[in-house]
């Protein structure tokens, strides 16, 4: 099958939502009603759906790819998505590191002063 263009795309999730907000002649349709009605199968739009949002998360220019491949917003999700990814793991390892230096070595710890008394002597 062919990439459908992000335009489309957009268009074609706006239907299906509207049609499920909205039903058909006072009748509520299921998502999976909605999805016949509007041509794309579910899961393809549930997909869409989460791309689109990820797209307006990470700024995404959707007026200006209106006619790109929906390839290319996969594209971007996932490459922001690593960096996220990256700059997260970046801030553990950086957490990490100085939770360790804040940590008093064993050498630097003597061994009667190792903890609170026990009233023993």
């Amino acid at each position: 099958m062919n990439e459908r263009p992000i335009g489309y795309v957009v268009d074609k999730v706006a239907e299906w939502r509207k049609i499920f907000i909205d039903g058909r002649s006072n009748e509520r349709l299921s998502l999976v009603e909605a999805a016949e009605l509007v041509g794309i199968s579910k899961k393809s739009l549930d997909d869409y759906t989460l791309h689109i949002r990820k797209g307006f998360k990470y700024f995404f220019n959707f007026n200006e790819n209106r006619h790109s491949k929906i390839g290319v917003l996969r594209d971007f999700v996932k490459k922001h998505e690593q960096a996220v990814k990256e700059e997260e793991e970046q801030i553990r390892e950086l957490s990490l590191k100085k939770k360790q230096s804040l940590r008093p070595s064993s050498s630097t710890t003597s061994k009667n002063n190792r903890g609170p008394p026990t009233g023993k002597s």
